[in-house]
Parts: structure tokens; sequence; C-alpha cells
């Protein structure tokens, strides 16, 4: 992390909800707009400290501040992480021989900022979709953001029960109220990343091995008789038959485009790029986007700042903010 400039991620963020009932099992339900439950996180955020640590209390995440822009249709979340663990920031001035340590305190933790910018209109390809751009902070990946942004959404459901209640979508009411039956929606977050030149060119130069194609369509159907094992999901082997000697994302595409004909769900594409590494990437079938990855994500430097940048801030900063929403236009 430099003091003169920031590298942006760019991904889709996907919004989840399905709720659970006894007859049904679990149940997919329609997400609510991301720009209702960002108001929900900002209320949450002004009444009550919205910190999360891990179990050994070594290392905290934490909702530093957030704006939402109901008539831009946009938003921007601060998301801080501190590390007590991280070793004290050495400082020094070789030429003046000046040197000294930044000692922290024994609750205090070295700080990093990751701004997280979010165009509040889903994307053509889905409604509960949303273009989002991430800066790249050390110990603030799109996983974490996605872990940090489920327990912000856990923790307003305690106090907001109404918005997260959905009728049961069989239409069914409860005997005994009369009443139409209700159940609880539960949301779930997903940043897949959009693919870079370099994944295309790594791709198109090295060794297609083969590509799974995955289903979920029956995932926690029973495959005993006293449900202790459930199935996780279905997956299907796609081999080149010979060495490919067309565009190989051309092929991974027309597979995808397939497999999303038979309603399945992603691609494991495994093969070795052009310098023998094997890599193996999982990609959604419908947007052609990474999952779970961070190497192969399209990316963007922003330069030329006014002044310098800490590691961290506990304001938004605008001139972060301004450039990233030019991004995601």
């Amino acid at each position: 992390m430099k003091s003169n400039e920031r590298t942006c991620k760019f991904f889709d963020l996907h919004i989840k909800t399905y709720g659970f009932s006894k007859d049904s099992g679990r149940i997919q339900l329609p997400p609510k707009p991301l720009i209702e439950l960002l108001k929900l996180i900002k209320q949450l955020h002004s009444r009550t400290s919205t910190v999360r640590e891990n179990r050994s209390k070594t290392e905290m995440w934490y909702l530093a501040d957030i704006e939402v822009d109901t008539n831009a249709r946009r938003a921007t979340l601060l998301i801080n992480r501190s590390d007590r663990l991280a070793a004290d920031q050495s400082i020094s001035s070789p030429k003046t021989k000046e040197y000294r340590v930044a000692e922290k305190n024994e609750d205090e933790g070295n700080d990093y900022s990751a701004h997280l910018s979010i165009n509040l209109k889903p994307t053509p390809s889905a409604s509960n979709m949303y273009a989002v751009v991430l800066e790249d902070a050390p110990g603030l990946n799109s996983g974490t953001i996605v872990k940090i942004l489920d327990w912000l959404i856990k923790e307003c459901s305690k106090t907001n029960q109404e918005f997260f209640t959905y009728k049961h979508p069989d239409g069914s009411v409860d005997p005994k109220t009369k009443k139409d039956k209700t159940i609880k929606g539960r949301y779930s977050c997903e940043m897949v990343g959009h693919p870079s030149e370099d994944f295309v060119r790594e791709l198109n130069d090295g060794v297609l091995h083969g590509i799974e194609i995955i289903s979920y369509e029956n995932k926690d159907n029973s495959w005993d008789g006293e449900n202790k094992t459930i199935e996780h999901s279905t997956v299907v082997n796609v081999k080149p038959k010979k060495k490919l000697g067309a565009s190989v994302y051309d092929i991974v595409k027309s597979v995808c485009k397939t497999a999303q004909e038979k309603k399945l769900q992603e691609a494991r594409i495994k093969f070795k790029d052009s310098a023998e590494f094997e890599r193996t990437v999982l990609i959604d079938i419908n947007s052609m986007n990474l999952k779970n990855e961070e190497q192969y994500v399209k990316k963007e430097r922003l330069t030329n700042f006014s002044s310098k940048l800490p590691t961290s801030f506990q304001r938004i900063y605008p001139g972060i903010r301004d450039r990233m929403y030019v991004l995601i236009k």
C-alpha cells in the first residue's frame, strides 16, 4: 500500500435470500432492494458500535463510515481492519541516520481501510446484482468484505423483524390464527469478480485440462433413509477432445452457454498457464465472472492524489470515493 496510489478491483455484488420451512425445507425468496438494506445498515451504524472481532480478540473489523446517496443511487462503505498482532511500524531516514518505532499500546492495532463503492442500480443481468468497486487493502479482500456485509445484515435483522419477514411462498394459512403463514428471510452476499485481460490471455496461452460444470439444483436432498447425508452438488466433467486450435476462452464461453441453457450454475476451469503453473478458477456461468478468486480480477490503479494517503481513514475520503464512482457508472 503506497501513499500516492490505490488499486481498485471490479466485482458484482450478488444478494441472495432464503428461508426455512418444516414442510418445504430451504426456500429461495426474493431479496429486498440493496438500497433498503443499506439504509438499515446506516441506521445500525448511527446507533451502535459495528465492530466484529475474531475469537482471540487480536483482529477486529468495523464499519467506520457509510454514505447512501438515494438521488444518485450510489453508496460507499468504509470498512476497517485493526490488527493487534501486526508488527510495530519502523520509520527511518538513512541519510540523517534517524530511526524510530511507532509502538502500539496493548489494546491498539495497525489500522487499514477499504472503500467499497456501489452502483445501486441493478445490473442488466439480474435484479439482485450490483456493480461494485473495492479498494485493495491488507486483510480486506472480497471474501472478508462479504462476511462483514452478511454480519451487518444479520445484526439489522434483530431489530427490524418486519422487514425480514415474508409471506410463505405457497400462500398457506396458519390453521390456528387464520393468518398467512410467514417465513424469516435470511440474507447472504457474494462478490464475483470481473475477469481481467490477464485471465483471458493466460487461458488462451495455456493448456485447458477440463471444465467441471456444477449444479446445486438438488442441494440438501437426502441420500439415505434417515436424512443424515445430503447432496452438495452435481458435477458434469467436460474434457477437450484434442489440442485446441481455437481460442480457449471462446470455447469456455460456448460450454458455459450450453450449461446456462441446462440451468446449471458454476464452472470450474482447470488449466496450465504459460508459466507451467496449474490453475483452477471458478466462474459464474451466467455472467462469466470469477468466484472466490482475486488474482485474475480486473483492476484499476488510482494515482495523482493531491495529498498523501494513510493506511486507513475514519471517514470516507472524497478523493477516493469520487474516483471510484466514475468506475461504476
